[in-house]
């Protein structure tokens, strides 16, 4: 009788169910989900922007370990392992950090952020900020034939996490109306106004904060700005009292010349002895300048001098005679 092969000698039939190579036809079989291609179309995206502060300034060497540590990081975060196997998320190297355009799901890079941070409680030594942004952007392929993404929806991005310092999580206006809109995000933005960003542009900030994750101090930028904005107003307020004062200078002095014209003047044009007694005629001097004395106590009148007054009679005089000469 043939004697029948055991089961560890029988050859594997590539049309068992169990064999690999079937499992490699069937695994064949399952269609993959379609990968991103270049739209015509701008689409919405949520954008979080990242970059490590200061980092030009570290060594060369130290700069590709702390790229090494952030990139381990990012990739293994719950958030960024979905939207990759569901294909809804586009990375952009940066150089000193990474862009990462997530399609679909408005939550996906707020959290993601917040799951950043969470790690980097354990590396002291990566300091890195964060931005983020909804808005259109483009599907296009780089020069490496890469599918990337561009338009304003990332350089708003990159505009919002430029304005913060080492753990902050900025926010965009766009961004924060969504969160705003679920109970659970609102307590944790904080509103920080208005801020002038490249080219002139002022982009309304929101700052992220859940009591464990981001930053809760105000950005060094607001900081400045606000200390500028403060310091040119107190100037302002400075010259706006120099003015009033001066105005207030100049109405007293008004106010005092103003006086002095509207006093009423008075000469005492003095006395002549018409006796025949020379011993009294210093009473006629002595009697006008007591007058005189007399009247100029008074701030009412202005009393004209004794010179001033032999002046004016000698004028008065001049104009007499004249007029009796014109007299027909």
């Amino acid at each position: 009788m043939e004697k029948k092969p055991s089961t560890n000698e029988r050859r594997l039939d590539p049309t068992d169910s169990a064999s690999p190579q079937s499992v490699q036809m069937n695994q064949a079989d399952t269609p993959e989900p379609p990968a991103p291609q270049p739209a015509e179309r701008p689409e919405i995206a949520h954008v979080l922007f990242m970059d490590v502060v200061a980092f030009t300034t570290l060594p060369m060497e130290e700069q590709r370990e702390v790229l090494r540590q952030l990139q381990q990081i990012v990739s293994l975060t719950p958030k960024f392992r979905s939207a990759e196997r569901d294909q809804r998320l586009i990375r952009l190297p940066t150089g000193d950090g990474m862009a990462l355009a997530f399609f679909g799901d408005p939550l996906s890079s707020v959290e993601c952020a917040l799951e950043i941070s969470a790690e980097l409680a354990s590396h002291p030594n990566l300091k890195l900020r964060m931005g983020l942004n909804t808005g259109f952007v483009y599907r296009h392929l780089d020069i490496n034939t890469n599918l990337n993404v561009q338009g304003g929806g990332i350089n708003e991005a990159q505009r919002v996490m430029d304005a913060g310092d080492a753990g902050h999580i900025l926010v965009s206006k766009q961004t924060a109306e969504l969160l705003m809109q679920l109970q659970r995000w609102k307590p944790h933005l904080q509103d920080l106004g208005e801020h002038a960003v490249k080219h002139g542009k002022r982009l309304h900030f929101y700052n992220l904060y859940t009591g464990e994750l981001g930053n809760p101090a105000l950005p060094s930028q607001f900081r400045a700005e606000r200390t500028h904005v403060t310091r040119v107003k107190a100037g302002r307020l400075v010259l706006v009292i120099a003015a009033l004062a001066i105005a207030a200078a100049g109405f007293v002095v008004y106010r005092q010349q103003s006086q002095i014209k509207r006093k009423q003047h008075i000469a005492v044009m003095g006395f002549r002895n018409n006796t025949s007694n020379s011993e009294v005629d210093w009473v006629a001097g002595d009697l006008a300048d007591g007058i005189r004395t007399q009247l100029g106590d008074t701030d009412k009148l202005r009393v004209t001098s004794a010179q001033e007054c032999a002046t004016l009679w000698k004028i008065s005089a001049c104009r007499a005679w004249r007029a009796l000469a014109k007299a027909p």
